[in-house]
């Protein structure tokens, strides 16, 4: 991921990431100690204060069968002939999983409350408030999309907050530790559905929240929550950045996109895909001593806006669309990839007239294939390191994952329209006759 604050992030990461390095080597030290000597206790029962096996999905999914914190009361019987919980063993040995009591705590005041016609945000604020020092000890939003490092929970925190929707409410939960993690509840507000967790999550400087709003993917009147998350590498060898869709009954939907948001100011979010490709920087090197932490090589990034239609589909094809892209999808786009005068491959420009071709409607099928003959003799270092020869595109691979990334975004994208005066069919997709490599 790359853009304006980033590298300060990097900068200031050198010397966090290094010392967070060091206490965790010193943590593995102290671990394997403890390792070592429950090894020497003998078979059995775990010893006191040993790990806890995890819950499981049904022991989560039934977590509203426990008493309130702090209470006497027994848990809900087990159905006859039903296996027992290995949370209950555990809540018998006096270590009761965390999320069980967090999703009995929400389950009961979503209950009272809602009885109460009382059920939102204010409800779980005791539960929340983490967010909210977080978001006054980070002052006022700075360009740097992470939160600075001095900060451990910081202007990203700021973006986490209790969301409602028609159906249900979407709480992050604080959970003690190092650095600020965090669990998305999602707590419906009928009382016949379960209190569910979405994830578990994090807010540092390697990794981070970029969204966290609500929007109605469906357009049928019940919003999700559009959860953005990114990680960055300090010493710039990388990042990643996701955006996904949850709904209220716990179903993650994945995007194909690198951004999301309002480009035409029409209230409807839009899809933002970055057509790029890299390629490692360690490959030319020279000498002995190889240097593990040279940044990767980037070709450089097209943009290309999926504009949101009312029903909430993407399309590339509408006059918005196609006016948002005008200037970097200019003539010419056929031949698929330039060449200069030596027939070296311009590779910035071959990875602009790919995406600008899928944007006008060219199978990803048939740039592939264009792509093949271009790009048809591989790279080789150090041969190819100095000075190309024909026919090598030294990004070649990268191109080809970004193909592939472009193959996943047809179920996002609306139906074309039908062609004048025949009700069946579509227009022709261009042959692939007419694109030459």
């Amino acid at each position: 991921m790359s853009g304006p604050g980033n590298a300060p992030r990097r900068e200031r990461g050198h010397t966090a990431l290094r010392g967070r390095w060091l206490a965790g080597a010193l943590a593995g030290l102290a671990l394997g100690g403890a390792l070592w000597l429950a090894r020497q206790q003998p078979s059995g029962d775990a010893p006191p204060g040993g790990i806890a096996p995890a819950p499981s999905r049904a022991a989560l999914a039934d977590a509203s069968a426990l008493p309130p914190s702090g209470s006497t009361a027994a848990p809900r019987a087990t159905p006859s002939g039903a296996p027992a919980s290995p949370d209950a063993a555990s809540a018998d040995a006096g270590t009761p999983d965390p999320r069980l009591e967090t999703a009995a705590r929400l389950t009961r005041l979503r209950d009272e409350q809602g009885a109460a016609g009382k059920l939102g945000c204010a409800v779980f604020q005791d539960l929340a408030r983490f967010f909210e020092d977080a978001r006054e000890d980070a002052g006022p939003p700075s360009a740097d999309a992470g939160p600075p490092l001095g900060d451990d929970c910081g202007s990203s925190a700021r973006l986490v907050r209790c969301l409602e929707s028609r159906s249900g409410l979407f709480v992050p939960v604080r959970e003690p530790g190092y650095p600020c993690p965090w669990r998305l509840w999602l707590v419906p507000r009928a009382t016949s559905a379960k209190v569910v967790e979405a994830g578990r999550y994090e807010e540092f400087d390697l990794a981070f929240t970029t969204v966290f709003s609500l929007d109605d993917l469906e357009r049928d009147g019940d919003q999700e929550l559009l959860l953005g998350r990114a990680s960055e590498h300090p010493e710039g060898m990388g990042g990643h950045t996701e955006l996904h869709f949850v709904r209220i009954d716990g179903e993650r939907i994945e995007t194909p996109f690198d951004e999301m948001r309002d480009v035409d100011s029409d209230g409807l979010v839009d899809g933002i895909l970055h057509f790029d490709a890299k390629r490692s920087g360690s490959a030319c090197q020279e000498g002995d001593q190889l240097d593990p932490w040279i940044p990767p090589i980037d070709l450089g990034a097209v943009a290309l806006v999926a504009h949101r239609l009312p029903d909430g589909s993407f399309t590339f094809s509408d006059d918005v669309a196609a006016r948002l892209r005008q200037d970097t999808c200019r003539p010419p786009l056929d031949p698929l990839s330039a060449v200069d005068s030596l027939g070296i491959i311009q590779e910035a420009e071959l990875a602009r007239r790919l995406a600008c071709s899928f944007a006008d409607g060219v199978p990803v099928t048939q740039l592939e294939r264009a792509l093949a003959t271009r790009c048809s003799v591989a790279f080789r270092a150090p041969d190819d390191c100095k000075a190309r020869r024909p026919g090598v595109c030294a990004f070649r691979e990268g191109l080809e994952e970004a193909l592939r990334r472009l193959s996943q975004l047809p179920p996002w994208l609306a139906r074309p329209p039908k062609a004048p005066g025949d009700a069946g069919a579509v227009p022709p997709a261009p042959d692939a006759g007419t694109l030459r490599p």
